[in-house]
């Protein structure tokens, strides 16, 4: 172009000038159809992207406009989208395989009645072959429907309800997210019939052990007596005697005799009518109780009998405004009776101490009630929460057993750690 300026400026260069002119044209042609030629090789590249179209290769020789530095630049971008979604659909892969390879019914909702995803394990347990709609779950059972459309997140709950005729009990448990600003309700659920089944027998076994050896304990003796004073008022023949007839010592003992039995059998009925009194505990009345209270209640009342035994009694607490949602009477009933088997157990030890403290953990308020006593050996540890079981001369084998009750009332729980001559530790969560 500075050539042709140049010619034109001079006289009569006019074939100069034209053929100058020619060839510019020429060369701006071929720089047009080269930088077209790679527009449209990177149209494709954009285009194998929008499509996931990731099969094409810029390395064949039809795209020889291309330098061989563009050429390897377009074939490693391919191959990273091409290894970014081969990645992405083993995992899919996987996650499908972990899904359906769970015995654990699982349902994930888009929205409140679109099926996004459900496990062949959900449509065994519902007896389902098709579930799309969350509405196709009311013909299984209208209570299960209501559930899943109302649970909440990281609310568990059990629902009784019947499949193929057969009495099932669902642990259902839900969690929330979202995904590219998609609101997913992920519900899972598990037939724990059998498990509650099986633990309900053992619960019973053990129940009856304790109530036969409490019962045979009375009837036992009873039933001795009861042959002894017959005994004393047949004579040989087996004929009853005239009381003129029995001696004076005889007559003493068939008094003591009766006596025994009178006092055994309100025994029997005091045993009888406690186990009703703890199998009717009445329902909390609930209240926003204050921790750092219910411990001062407690204290005031306990502190005293136990400094007079010698036994260092120390509450604490962290938080001073912590509260639970609870019945007092009942919560104050709970920690009498662990404070007092704390007292028990640390009868024998050398600098005997009780401390009752309060935390909260994962937003739950706990509350312990530790000792340095003799512990708890293994052979009783299974035992400790049936009714009636007991290790004391003088205990009734009724107050763990009735604390764990109302804790199961209010929805918590109580543990214990213990170990042969290590102490006890008995904590409560809310």
């Amino acid at each position: 172009m500075f050539f042709l300026v140049f010619a034109l400026y001079r006289d009569k260069w006019y074939l100069t000038s034209a053929a100058t002119l020619v060839l510019i044209f020429g060369l701006m042609s071929e720089l047009i159809y080269f930088v077209e030629k790679y527009n449209r090789s990177f149209n494709k590249l954009l285009l194998s992207i929008k499509h996931r179209d990731f099969a094409k290769s810029f390395i064949s020789g039809e795209e020889d406009n291309i330098s061989p530095e563009q050429k390897n630049a377009f074939n490693e971008i391919i191959n990273a989208f091409q290894n970014v979604r081969i990645e992405k659909e083993s995992h899919y892969e996987y996650l499908q395989a972990l899904i359906e390879h769970m015995t654990v019914g699982i349902i994930c909702l888009e929205g409140q009645d679109t099926v996004y995803l459900v496990n062949t394990a959900a449509k065994n347990i519902l007896n389902i072959n098709l579930l799309n709609k969350v509405d196709t779950i009311k013909r299984v059972d209208i209570d299960l429907y209501k559930t899943l459309k109302e649970i909440k997140t990281s609310e568990k709950k059990i629902i009784k309800t019947t499949i193929k005729n057969e009495m099932v009990q669902l642990l259902v448990w839900c969690t929330e997210l979202k995904i590219r600003n998609k609101p997913l309700k992920i519900i899972s659920f598990q037939n724990i019939k059998n498990e509650l089944d099986q633990q309900e027998l053992e619960s019973w076994q053990k129940l009856i052990r304790i109530l036969n050896h409490e019962i045979m304990n009375t009837v036992t003796p009873i039933s001795s007596l009861s042959a002894e004073i017959n005994d004393m008022l047949e004579d040989e023949k087996g004929y009853k005697r005239n009381l003129t007839e029995i001696a004076k010592d005889d007559m003493e003992d068939i008094y003591s005799g009766l006596k025994t039995i009178e006092r055994r059998s309100k025994g029997l009925l005091k045993f009888v009518k406690t186990y009703k009194n703890i199998a009717r505990l009445p329902k909390p009345n609930f209240e926003q109780l204050k921790v750092e209270d219910l411990f001062r209640t407690i204290f005031t009342l306990l502190e005293p009998e136990l400094r007079k035994e010698k036994i260092k009694f120390t509450p604490a607490i962290n938080e001073t405004d912590m509260l639970v949602y609870a019945d007092r009477e009942m919560m104050e009933q709970v920690l009498i009776n662990l404070i007092l088997n704390a007292k028990d157990a640390v009868k024998e030890a050398e600098n005997p101490s009780i401390e009752m403290k309060a935390f909260t953990f994962n937003d739950k308020v706990n509350i312990e009630v530790i000792d340095n006593g003799c512990g708890i050996d293994k052979e009783h540890a299974d035992n400790i929460f049936v009714p009636f079981f007991t290790t004391k001369k003088t205990g009734s084998g009724i107050g763990l057993s009735l604390s764990r009750q109302i804790m199961i009332l209010h929805g918590g729980a109580i543990n214990i750690k213990s170990g042969e001559s290590k102490g006890t530790v008995v904590w409560l969560r809310f």
